[in-house]
């Protein structure tokens, strides 16, 4: 399974209005928490096992991306949490 955000908005966060910062949860974070609940139980027993080619955005470049960039680090605390649940689970 690939968690991927996939939109970004132009502009600094006093520019983008609260709905476009919902818009941009709802694509990048809120789909991708949907799809992993809706297709995780055909993947179990293996399911998000690794996380690889993830890429930082780092802080130097995230200017006028403060929307993508919360919704990227949301995704990957997402995966790791869910990752490290479904190791316990595996191991007890």
């Amino acid at each position: 399974m690939i968690n991927n955000a996939g939109v970004a908005l132009t502009g600094t966060f006093e520019q983008n209005s609260m709905a476009d910062f919902d818009w941009l949860l709802e694509i990048n974070l809120h789909a991708v928490i949907r799809m992993t609940k809706a297709f995780l139980p055909q993947l179990l027993p293996g399911g998000l096992a690794r996380c690889q080619h993830l890429q930082p955005l780092r802080p130097d470049r995230a200017a006028g991306q403060v929307a993508y960039a919360t919704s990227k680090f949301g995704v990957r605390g997402f995966t790791d949490a869910l990752r490290n649940e479904l190791g316990r689970a595996a191991s007890g």
